[in-house]
């Protein structure tokens, strides 16, 4: 386990390894599959609830091909902050250009009852290497009840100073470093990153 002696250094590494692994597309593929597959069984537990997804970016879990769900909870913006909003499919979705011209939900706000939530890495006491923005921490902060499922495709728990604001997850989901090719196993030990 690496370990970081704060926040944007974590980031920094590990922007760039998920880079590098993402120009893997053998061990890319089997890592979005080994997250279908654990997404997948977790989401059994929640069928008849409201579940929060999140946008994908390029070095995060791309469910949008893999999960059947006839409705689910998209992040929109609200004030300085988000709030998750229900999509049925077929939606059509408006474009919201502060948020990088994602396209969000008009419906009103619903508090899911579960949310994925992407993350850089994540720590063995499960808290979250986000982006930096404080999004996730402010609206989980205010919603404490959701179950906080976390997902990330960096393979290796990492150790980072954490803050007063940062909220634990009550699981984290990603795949096995051991699966991956030698060339990537040496990219995930960062030791020619970090």
């Amino acid at each position: 386990m690496h370990t970081f002696d704060s926040k944007a250094q974590a980031r920094q590494a590990l922007s760039k390894a998920l880079q590098q692994l993402g120009s893997c597309a053998v061990c890319m593929a089997q890592s979005h599959l080994a997250l279908q597959e654990q997404v997948s069984e977790v989401l059994k537990a929640w069928v008849d609830k409201k579940v929060g997804l999140y946008w994908p970016l390029g070095d995060e879990f791309d469910w949008q091909n893999t999960l059947e769900l006839a409705t689910y909870l998209l992040p929109k913006p609200e004030g300085e902050g988000m709030v998750f909003a229900p999509v049925v499919k077929d939606d059509i979705l408006q474009p919201y250009q502060s948020w990088g011209g994602v396209h969000v939900p008009q419906k009103p706000a619903e508090v899911p009852d579960m949310i994925l939530v992407p993350g850089l890495g994540f720590s063995p006491s499960k808290y979250r290497l986000g982006r930096g923005f404080g999004t996730y921490d402010a609206y989980l902060s205010q919603h404490p009840q959701v179950h906080k499922v976390g997902i990330t495709l960096f393979p290796e728990m990492i150790q980072f100073p954490c803050d007063e604001h940062d909220i634990p997850m009550n699981e984290v989901l990603g795949p096995l470093g051991e699966d991956l090719c030698k060339d990537c196993q040496k990219i995930i030990s960062l030791q020619e990153i970090g």
